[in-house]
């Protein structure tokens, strides 16, 4: 799979990464992420777009607020989600997913760089540390990925 996550119970974080990945392939990881039994309530997010090609739907995009909605129907609030990419494309499909979500109390962002991400997020002291992470989640997927 080109996009994978990564729990890191230390830092109270999720990570997300991948390559020339779909909505329905992020959706997967999430949902993976989510059953993971390392995954606690109210951990923040970073989701790193920076090495992926996206094909994201309008559909995807649906699906994701349909999944959030059940979640803050069982309880749980939505965490802080930095999203790291250099694409314009994914600043569109937040300011979307803002729209189409409607009364959902989304707390993400886009950034351009981790560090500006492991700011927002309240972990810059862990900024070192989260790129090591990354970069070994992006070395991982290249190496069981056919090209």
């Amino acid at each position: 799979m080109p996009f994978t996550y990564k729990i890191d119970s230390t830092l109270g974080l999720i990570f997300y990464s991948g390559f020339d990945t779909n909505g329905a392939e992020m959706l997967q990881a999430e949902k993976a992420a989510s059953n993971d039994p390392l995954r606690l309530p109210n951990m923040k997010i970073i989701v790193d777009l920076s090495h992926a090609e996206l094909d994201v739907s309008l559909n995807d995009i649906y699906e994701v607020i349909k999944v959030n909605r059940e979640r803050m129907k069982k309880g749980s609030a939505l965490e802080a989600t930095a999203f790291i990419s250099r694409s314009r494309f994914a600043e569109i499909l937040g300011d979307t997913f803002r729209l189409l979500g409607e009364g959902l109390p989304v707390l993400f962002s886009v950034f351009s760089t981790v560090p500006e991400a492991a700011k927002w997020l309240g972990l810059s002291d862990e900024e070192v540390k989260i790129s090591e992470i990354l970069k070994e989640m992006i070395r991982n997927l290249k190496k069981n990925t056919v090209v």
